[in-house]
């Protein structure tokens, strides 16, 4: 599920960054490099989201793989 919403995500990037590139009339606006940094802000909010949770070390660990993990392989891809 959380693939299917990064994809959604980046095709409103890419949709966003066509449109703007459109009206502008040449190339400004780059919707892959949008959806990257908004994948960089998700994943820092996961990292800051499990330190402050005081989990113990292997509940931290299947937390933060679990849910970064999908905004890693999207931002890879």
């Amino acid at each position: 599920m959380e693939l299917l919403a990064f994809f959604l995500v980046f095709l409103l990037c890419m949709g966003l960054a066509k449109a703007v590139n459109a009206i502008r009339g040449r190339l400004t606006v780059n919707g892959a490099a949008i959806h990257l940094l908004l994948t960089l802000i998700f994943a820092v909010y996961i990292v800051v989201t499990a330190v402050r949770a005081d989990l113990p070390p292997g509940a931290f660990g299947y937390a933060l793989g679990y849910t970064l993990t999908p905004a890693l392989l999207v931002g890879a891809l």
